[in-house]
């Protein structure tokens, strides 16, 4: 697997990211994920283990019109079981960090923003009422047939998850537990 890093300038944008994605996917390479910020756009590529990274980055970057590029090696460390059949269960199930609570329905429905990697899902929101407050507490896990589990993932995404309360949050406090 080889991550093909395009650096285009200062005038790119997210639709230019998703369009240059898709134009390399059109063409034939197997991009497993991409993922771009305002600086660079990260593609991975699957690639057999003899193929030239640089040519490949250099084919890349000239299909999408672009001439800053870098190639690295990924590196796998760890291996994820196949999936047997349907929608895989979560493996290393962990607390994720709630960053923004939204109250909709006239306050009986908290929707939470979650925190994870790309290669994670929302396993759940828990939810504890009292008189005072409600705590909720976010769980993410990773897929077992999920292909960039075995992937060293340093950025982070995050996902929305909806809750319905006993009764209207009213006048208590929202309070998340953090990892």
């Amino acid at each position: 697997m080889l991550r093909v890093t395009l650096r285009p300038g200062d005038t790119w944008t997210e639709s230019a990211s998703a369009a240059a994605a898709a134009t390399v996917s059109a063409a034939g390479v197997d991009v497993v994920a991409a993922y771009a910020d305002a600086k660079s756009l990260d593609l991975y590529v699957s690639a057999a283990p003899d193929t030239d990274g640089t040519a490949l980055g250099q084919a890349i970057a000239d299909l999408v019109g672009i001439g800053a590029y870098e190639v690295a090696d990924v590196w796998r460390v760890a291996s994820a079981p196949p999936a047997e059949h349907g929608r895989s269960p979560l493996v290393r199930v962990h607390r994720a960090p709630i960053l923004h609570v939204l109250v909709h329905h006239g306050g009986r429905v908290l929707r939470a923003q979650i925190r994870h990697r790309p290669a994670e899902h929302v396993h759940s929101v828990r939810v504890e009422e009292s008189d005072d407050a409600v705590l909720l507490t976010a769980s993410v896990g990773e897929p077992t047939d999920e292909r960039r589990s075995d992937l060293l993932q340093l950025r982070a995404t995050t996902s929305w998850a909806a809750v319905t309360l006993a009764r209207p949050l009213g006048d208590r406090r929202i309070r998340t537990r953090q990892p």
